[in-house]
């Protein structure tokens, strides 16, 4: 079996897990998205990634959103398992892919009428926030589940803002797509000897 076996829909997104000094790196969503609730930003913080654009290659799209997102190259790591799901109702099922590189997790969102494919990544050098990236939170592993901002980095994990940008220490910082799902079901994913070596 091989990935394209399990793409649902024509629809496709892609997502990289990227570890880099200690921490998980993960973008910051745009500032339209961000909402305040009784003067509290809830702001959401996913992986970096996004569509695969007509003639791309799943793979080749990854690089593309990579460079666009981060400012740099990213090596990918093939996983020796995958987790396929329903995004909005998970039940895992657990594949061994053999294509030559084999993302950490699959899964189908029917309210995106889209297939995502979600890798494990290498940094080739340190990451910037680019384009339309407000900023970049590095987030310890155990810390994935997020919360207010200012006890995340006080915690030990760390922000880089573009200029222009200031998240408010207040913030609740929240996991969005493919990051909630991890968060949500960590046990299902530390279970996994890949994700394991590579996170811890």
């Amino acid at each position: 079996m091989i990935v394209s076996d399990l793409l649902k829909y024509e629809k496709l997104g892609n997502g990289v897990i990227i570890k880099y000094d200690g921490r998980l790196v993960f973008v910051i969503g745009k500032k339209d998205y961000w909402k305040k609730t009784n003067d509290t930003w809830i702001i959401t913080f996913t992986n970096t990634g996004g569509h695969v654009e007509i003639g791309e290659t799943i793979i080749e799209a990854t690089h593309r959103e990579l460079n666009e997102e981060l400012g740099c190259e990213v090596e990918l790591q093939s996983s020796n398992q995958t987790l396929y799901c329903e995004l909005e109702a998970p039940k895992f099922e657990c594949y061994v892919l053999e294509d030559e590189i084999t993302p950490i997790l699959i899964y189908n969102s029917y309210k995106l009428q889209m297939t995502v494919c979600v890798y494990l990544g290498h940094l080739s050098s340190p990451p910037t926030p680019m384009m339309e990236v407000p900023a970049l939170l590095h987030i310890l592993p155990h810390l994935v589940q997020g919360g207010k901002l200012r006890d995340l980095l006080n915690s030990g994990c760390l922000i880089q803002e573009q200029e222009e940008y200031n998240i408010p220490r207040s913030a609740i910082m929240v996991p969005f797509g493919s990051v909630k799902l991890i968060a949500e079901h960590w046990k299902a994913f530390t279970q996994l000897s890949c994700f394991q070596n590579y996170i811890f």
